[in-house]
């Protein structure tokens, strides 16, 4: 069974606001937040094989690279919320779930709610690349990912055509580079395993804020 149908049936159609959540309700929010990007894992992971069986390279890769960006996301958030949790913070909590959950680029929005800006999610890839055993290959697989999803050379001439300069004739197919295509795309589903992990903590986590919030 893929780990990403595995993640699927951890998805919840609803999440309760009563115990173990006590008001004002930290460890529900952190509920809540785990489900919605639980779903989009799911999703993405999803749409990568489900296109990339279909024929359809380019869009599977498209969900590989947003895969990466909630990959790194999400564990990003897991490193921030231990750290204030190993200091008992529960208003820090509070503001990183309220920010997180809200974040938006939306300036009209922001003028109000500033608290909610958005992080680059090129500065989340870095600071969460920093922390995994393989330095660096997150943000430069990511990188590799952008440029062949990009509308550039690489992410339409090159992706789909093949120029013999003899005769000035210009091929074009659909499965390109087709093993070189599979091998960046399952680098980005490796990260599946890494999410389902992470999952698992955080279910253990919010309840451990649920009782610090509780005392």
């Amino acid at each position: 069974m893929p780990r990403w149908y595995r993640l699927h049936g951890r998805r919840k159609e609803q999440i309760v606001g009563e115990r173990p959540f006590p008001k004002p309700k930290v460890a529900w929010k952190i509920a809540n937040y785990q489900q919605a990007i639980l779903y989009r894992i799911v999703m993405l992971a999803s749409g990568c094989a489900l296109n990339w069986n279909n024929g359809n390279t380019l869009c599977s890769m498209l969900a590989a690279r947003a895969l990466v960006e909630t990959a790194a996301l999400f564990l990003e958030f897991e490193h921030r919320l231990d750290e204030l949790f190993s200091c008992s913070d529960i208003e820090g909590i509070d503001a990183l779930i309220n920010n997180r959950t809200f974040a938006s680029k939306d300036e009209e929005w922001l003028e109000n709610n500033s608290d909610f800006r958005a992080t680059n999610i090129l500065t989340i890839i870095d600071k969460i690349d920093k922390k995994l055993a393989a330095k660096g290959r997150m943000r430069e697989h990511y990188d590799s990912l952008s440029e062949r999803c990009h509308p550039n050379s690489f992410g339409h001439f090159f992706f789909f055509g093949t120029l013999d300069t003899d005769t000035d004739t210009t091929t074009f197919t659909d499965d390109k580079m087709k093993m070189a295509n599979l091998r960046i795309i399952m680098a980005a589903m490796l990260l599946v395993p890494m999410i389902e992990r992470s999952m698992e903590r955080l279910d253990a986590t919010i309840l451990k804020v649920a009782d610090l919030q509780g005392r």
